[in-house]
């Protein structure tokens, strides 16, 4: 990788090896620095469930310096990023390790809820009997809707429950949806929303045995051993008391972790009864 200030802004030359073809992109790095909008990835590494038998909260932040950003590992994980969302435009905001593996796990049967909407709910819908999508921001609420009626979608139950509580209060009208399912209902659960850690403490009992949990950006709240951004070491401990108790409750699920890179999508299996 080669770098070059040009203006006060730094930009490198990257080579990304895309099946027979190395793509060279110029990456404006402090304006992807600025950026850092969320998106699906190219390639992942399954890294196996990270979880250790002993979980210590702590209210530490996990330091991201900005010259983390600046690793080459970092700028061609970034590249892949962009390259990946142009290819496949329509596909979650999940890593593709992740969205392949929904692809074949996922039955035309299965009634399944999401919280957090988007690109994931046009991709669901397809794929399931039924979905309930559940969102807290209005405008983006606005426009999925839009989007549902333009595709005349009419297996999800989309709910708006607007974002006016604190993180820390999370557990309201999020977390009472979650926990509105009855006990062992749903075949697949994904958590990719505000309340993260209330909605996903609440839903865990509402997975079928066999069912599938999916929590995004999973590396940010429990700890394990990836490279992305943001990672939580072991050290650290679950980054809530909540996302503690929820560390527990999965302990004992099979788990397939993901990871992009850039971000991590771990896709835990409810035992079986």
């Amino acid at each position: 990788m080669a770098g070059v200030k040009r203006n006060g802004r730094i930009f490198a030359d990257v080579g990304v090896n895309v099946g027979l073809h190395t793509i060279w992109a110029e990456l404006d790095i402090g304006a992807d620095l600025r950026r850092l909008d969320r998106g699906a990835a190219f390639g992942a590494d399954v890294l196996g469930s990270p979880l250790p038998g002993g979980l210590i909260v702590t209210a530490v932040p996990v330091p991201t310096p900005d010259r983390f950003y600046l690793t080459p590992r970092y700028v061609c994980n970034r590249i892949r990023d962009l390259l990946y969302q142009r290819m496949h435009p329509a596909d979650p905001w999940l890593t593709p390790a992740s969205i392949r593996l929904l692809d074949t796990l996922l039955r035309p049967t299965d009634r399944g809820a999401e919280f957090g909407s988007g690109r994931s709910t046009l991709w669901f819908a397809p794929r399931v009997a039924s979905l309930t999508s559940v969102e807290t921001n209005t405008r983006w609420h606005e426009k999925v809707t839009s989007q549902l009626k333009d595709q005349d979608v009419s297996n999800v139950d989309y709910i708006l429950i607007p974002q006016d509580q604190p993180p820390e209060n999370g557990d309201g009208p999020v977390a009472r949806v979650a926990r509105g399912f009855p006990d062992s209902s749903l075949d697949f659960a994904l958590v990719d929303s505000y309340y993260r850690d209330h909605t996903a403490k609440a839903v865990i009992p509402k997975v079928k045995p066999g069912g599938l949990l999916i929590i995004d950006n999973i590396n940010w709240h429990l700890p394990c051993d990836s490279k992305a951004p943001g990672t939580r070491p072991a050290g650290l401990g679950p980054a809530t008391s909540t996302w503690a108790e929820v560390g527990r409750e999965l302990a004992g699920w099979r788990t397939i972790w993901t990871s992009n890179g850039r971000w991590d999508t771990a896709i835990f299996f409810r035992p079986l009864d």
